[in-house]
């Protein structure tokens, strides 16, 4: 249930976004196309797995002792995350993955649990991933 919160709170935030700020994301999605369905459902799963062990499991805890505040320690990571996606998904698309990170980084301060923003986060990225072959297929 908390995951399908996430999903939809990100929806919901991303919305307003118009077409030119995804653009950067639809550009490089392309590259995605050529490669088989279990390399695409891999890739989302890792990277969902590993992205939020790393950014907001952690490197909250570590620089929340760092930093000894927690809202410092997790926008730093949020930058971090935002800034480290943007050589392969390029700027233009920087807002969106702020927006959908700052959900999950919100998500894992509330309920202090990995386990929904990695659900989340694979799951955005396998539909994100997979959604070209899906619509081709109906």
């Amino acid at each position: 249930a908390t995951a399908a919160a996430i999903l939809l709170s990100m929806q919901l935030a991303l919305a307003p976004l118009d077409s030119d700020a995804m653009t950067g994301m639809a550009r490089d999605k392309e590259t995605f196309t050529v490669l088989p369905t279990w390399l695409k459902l891999f890739t989302a799963l890792t990277a969902g797995i590993a992205e939020e062990w790393l950014y907001r499991g952690y490197a909250i805890t570590r620089l929340s002792w760092v930093t000894g505040n927690r809202t410092a320690a997790a926008a730093i990571s949020l930058a971090i995350f935002t800034v480290g996606h943007v050589p392969f998904w390029r700027m233009e698309a920087a807002i969106a993955i702020l927006i959908a990170a700052l959900v999950l980084t919100l998500v894992y301060l509330w309920t202090r649990d990995l386990v929904p923003v990695v659900v989340a986060h694979v799951a955005v990225d396998a539909l994100s991933l997979l959604g070209p072959d899906l619509i081709d297929r109906i």
